[in-house]
C-alpha cells in the first residue's frame, strides 16, 4: 500500500518515471494474480505518461497473458498499437478483444477496423475471417461487413462459403432493389 501511495504522489507531481520506479517494485512484491494485473494497468499507465510507449506495450501483453479477456489492457493496448502504428498488431489485438465485449455495436466496430487493416494495411483479408465471423449474427443488413468477409473466406480458401454468403448478399440486393423501384 505505501508503494502505491509513492507511485500516485509521483503522478500528482507530474513524475511518471519516479511513478515507474515504485510501481516496478509493487509488481515484484504481488503475488495475487488479480492483484497482479492491476498493479500492471497503473504500470503501463505511467509508462504511457513517461512517454515509454514500448515499456507500456510490454507491460499490457504481460498483464493479458495473465488476464487474456481485460478489457481496460486491451483497450489500452489497441490505443498504444496505433499511435505506434503497429497495424499487424493492432489488428490482432483488435480481433482479440472484439471476443470478449459484449455489445453488439463494439463487436462491429472491432471487426470492420480489425478487417480494414487485415485488407488494406496487410493484404492479408484471410486474417480478418474470425473477427467477421463473430460480428456476423450482429450485422443485419451490413452488406459492406458481409462483402469484407465474402473476400476473407476466399482468400482462406473456404470457396463454399463464399459462394453461399455472396448468394445471400444477392438475393438481399436483389430485394431492396425491387422494393426502391
Amino acid at each position: 500500500k505505501a508503494l502505491d501511495a509513492l507511485a500516485r504522489i509521483c503522478i500528482e507531481r507530474d513524475s511518471p518515471v519516479d511513478a515507474v520506479t515504485w510501481l516496478r517494485k509493487r509488481l515484484l512484491e504481488t503475488e495475487d494474480p488479480a492483484e497482479r494485473v492491476s498493479v500492471m494497468l497503473k504500470l503501463a499507465k505511467a509508462h504511457i505518461q513517461a512517454a515509454q510507449r514500448s515499456r507500456a506495450i510490454t507491460t499490457l501483453e504481460s498483464a493479458l497473458k495473465e488476464s487474456p479477456g481485460n478489457i481496460e489492457a486491451l483497450k489500452l493496448l489497441t490505443n498504444q498499437y496505433r499511435l505506434a502504428e503497429s497495424w499487424d498488431e493492432l489488428a490482432d489485438a483488435l480481433s482479440e478483444t472484439a471476443k470478449y465485449v459484449s455489445d453488439e455495436a463494439s463487436i462491429l466496430a472491432y471487426a470492420r477496423e480489425a478487417s480494414a487493416i487485415y485488407n488494406e494495411k496487410l493484404g492479408s483479408p484471410d486474417r480478418a475471417v474470425p473477427v467477421l465471423e463473430r460480428a456476423l449474427p450482429f450485422a443485419g443488413q451490413d452488406r459492406a461487413l458481409k462483402s469484407m468477409l465474402v473476400d476473407g473466406l476466399i482468400a482462406a480458401h473456404r470457396l463454399d462459403e463464399a459462394r453461399n454468403l455472396a448468394a445471400e448478399l444477392i438475393v438481399d440486393f436483389g430485394r431492396r432493389r425491387s422494393g426502391e423501384r
